[in-house]
């Protein structure tokens, strides 16, 4: 009959008691450390397999010490038992934290430091104050967090451990870079880089390359951000470390889908999820999905997208990680906003903000201010989306998060064109386009390509060689056995090379044609942002001379009247001529070279397919292409609302425009 582990887990407990209560009935009272390690090293055994056992073990070995130190026992023995004792609960603490129950965890730590300080032991006081601080981060506390990680430090120092001072700076980045402290964050992860290589930790130092990764990608440096990660996956694959590729994987797919290169970003994604080590890790799925569903989202797939959201919300409100509850919140909003629910997806989109303020996550509280500005002008609330998206602004010009800073004077750009206020809106497009340069320039899109190119041949040469050194082992083997089948091996080899080379051409033509495609859309892109800049600047400069020569006037026709009240000095009769040299006649003439510059086949087009459009009725329709209203044109023109309306009634006609047709679309289609 064979047993389940459960049940040989507490058959192996029941023995175990058994036999310590029959050797300390044999031994009455006298303490003995080797009985307690017994117990410790059992429930070692036993850790990963049966938990619950290993835990009871835990507390039975805390049970004998506490009982062995109520009696009187020599100084050493005494000191012997509270190492014991530590070790017991800092162990079932582990298993604690590990099942995400944090509370009990830090019982089990808050015992363990309380004898940590009567045995007056640094490293073992240490140790204690990291658990309080790792226990702090995963409840997003990171202000504790720090406070703890530090005082580890210190005691780490007396106690000469550099391993535990360099898990300690490794966890003061990762609380700084979700603060949003991203500069301080790369300083903690390059003093723990530091020490990894002096100790000669190649993993370690590769998880501080990871870390660094993110951090550059939030910064925008996306090159550097693509190297540590090539760096930290050569790692952790040649060292078989599966949950370390993943997280390495995942972060290169959040760099592609930042970069909006979709399909590469989800199979990363793919790729990351592959072992059953990720799959049965809640806390790894949760932003596996959520970056899953993000890319299909992406792609208007709303039901691969709805599928894998509904994942991640579902283990994030289940988890007690708050940055990932609200991480998922912030794109369940936006999945809302965009398939119609607009209310709904604000709702979540503030409940988002107000976690990461609650938890003092800067960067993330910015993005998410910014994405909810966005859903709110769109809808209408332009107050509001000024108020988020400034805050916005100032929490990523704080953080240096620079792609942060790139959405919010975007956005803010938008806002204030809304409001009217062109100016504003033009110094906020200026310095998108200052950032657009530093963050999307061609060179860099082209070295992270490169950088993925070589980290793809080096992994396939790595592949290759291994294959090659499996074949020589085989004809080695075989060569004396069977010359004939060693033969035919080679040439079925050669042979899988061959279309293996054939299927890595075809590949790369069709990214060479992928990335060519996607710069000539690139350059489209650009050239219809630079033409709707300068339909704006053109639409401000007509407005400014308009306005500029109806002063004028205005100042010559005062200075007439007192003229005819009373003779007129000859400095004035001077300033009545310097200005009327300053008036624009030919304004309109002006702004029609100016006009025909930027839409220079419009009028041409116009001619040909209405020539009976006299030319007021022409530079009408110049105006309407500019998207500009009545109101507008009104103002511009100096003429009143009802005559631009009656003129936009004759050019209907004259186009034979039906009632439901819209004349400014109509227009701006030619």
């Amino acid at each position: 009959m064979i047993l389940s582990k459960h049940a040989t887990g507490l058959f192996l407990l029941i023995i175990a008691l058994f036999q310590s209560g029959t050797i300390l009935y044999a031994r009455e009272t006298k303490p003995d450390t080797v009985i307690i390690a017994s117990f410790i090293d059992k429930a070692k055994k036993m850790g990963e397999e049966n938990p619950d056992s290993a835990i009871a073990l835990y507390l039975k070995a805390v049970g004998l010490c506490d009982e062995s130190l109520s009696s009187p026992v020599s100084q050493t023995m005494h000191n012997a038992i509270l190492r014991k004792s530590i070790d017991a609960r800092l162990s079932a603490a582990l298993i604690r934290y590990q099942r995400l129950e944090y509370e009990t965890a830090l019982t089990y730590y808050t015992e363990a430091y309380a004898l940590a300080q009567e045995l007056n032991d640094h490293y073992y006081i240490g140790e204690c104050l990291f658990n309080f601080a790792e226990v702090y981060l995963e409840q997003s506390r990171y202000t504790d967090a720090m406070t703890y990680y530090y005082k580890a430090i210190q005691e780490y120092n007396n106690a000469g451990e550099k391993n535990g001072i360099f898990w300690s700076y490794l966890g003061m980045g990762i609380a700084q870079k979700q603060c949003g402290n991203f500069n301080d964050a790369v300083i903690c992860y390059d003093k723990a880089r530091e020490i990894a290589e002096e100790l000669g930790m190649k993993l370690e130092a590769a998880y501080c390359l990871n870390n660094m990764g993110n951090v550059c990608r939030k910064q925008g440096n996306l090159p550097q951000a693509m190297a540590n990660y090539e760096k930290a996956l050569n790692c952790f694959t040649g060292m078989g470390d599966e949950l370390s590729a993943s997280d390495c994987l995942n972060n290169i797919g959040n760099l592609y889908l930042e970069k909006g290169d979709m399909q590469r970003a989800l199979d990363y994604y793919n790729r990351s999820i592959i072992s059953e080590k990720v799959r049965a890790d809640n806390y790894r799925m949760i932003s596996r999905y959520k970056n899953i569903a993000d890319a299909y989202n992406a792609l208007k797939d709303n039901k691969n997208a709805s599928l894998f959201m509904d994942k991640a919300v579902k283990l994030a409100e289940n988890s007690d990680d708050k940055l990932q509850l609200a991480l998922c919140y912030s794109q369940l909003g936006k999945f809302h906003f965009d398939n119609g629910s607009s209310q709904t997806g604000i709702s979540f989109m503030k409940k988002a903000v107000d976690i990461f303020h609650s938890i003092e996550a800067k960067a993330e509280e910015a993005e998410s201010l910014i994405g909810l500005a966005n859903v709110e002008l769109e809808t209408g609330n332009i107050n509001d989306a000024l108020q988020h998206a400034q805050r916005g602004e100032q929490l990523a010009a704080n953080a240096g998060a620079v792609q942060i800073l790139y959405s919010a004077y975007e956005c803010l750009a938008s806002i204030w064109e809304k409001k009217g206020d062109s100016h504003k809106s033009l110094v906020c497009l200026r310095k998108v386009l200052e950032l657009k340069d530093s963050i999307f320039s061609i060179e860099k899109n082209r070295t992270i390509e490169e950088i993925e190119a070589a980290f793809t041949r080096t992994r396939l040469e790595n592949e290759n060689m291994a294959l090659v050194q499996e074949s020589r082992l085989q004809k080695q083997s075989l060569r004396n056995r069977n010359i004939a089948l060693v033969s035919l091996f080679v040439s079925l080899l050669l042979s899988i090379v061959i279309i293996w080379l054939i299927y890595k051409r075809h590949k790369e033509l069709k990214l060479v044609a992928l990335k060519e495609e996607a710069y000539k859309q690139k350059e489209i892109d650009e050239l219809n942002e630079n033409l709707r800049f300068k339909e704006r600047e053109l639409t401000s400069k007509a407005i400014f001379l308009t306005q500029k020569n109806n002063l004028i006037e205005k100042i010559i026709t005062e200075l007439n009247e007192m003229d005819k009240e009373q003779p007129v000095p000859s400095k004035i009769d001077r300033l009545q001529h310097e200005l009327k040299i300053e008036l624009s006649p030919n304004l309109w003439n002006e702004f029609e070279v100016q006009f025909n510059e930027v839409h220079p086949e419009f009028q041409s087009r116009l001619i040909e397919r209405f020539p009976e459009l006299s030319h007021m009725e022409r530079r009408l329709c110049s105006f309407l292409k500019l998207d500009m209203n009545t109101r507008e044109i009104a103002a511009l023109t100096g003429q009143s609302f009802k005559s631009i309306e009656v003129a936009r009634t004759r050019i209907r006609k004259k186009m034979s425009l039906a009632h439901e047709d819209n004349l400014s679309n109509f227009i701006a289609s030619l």
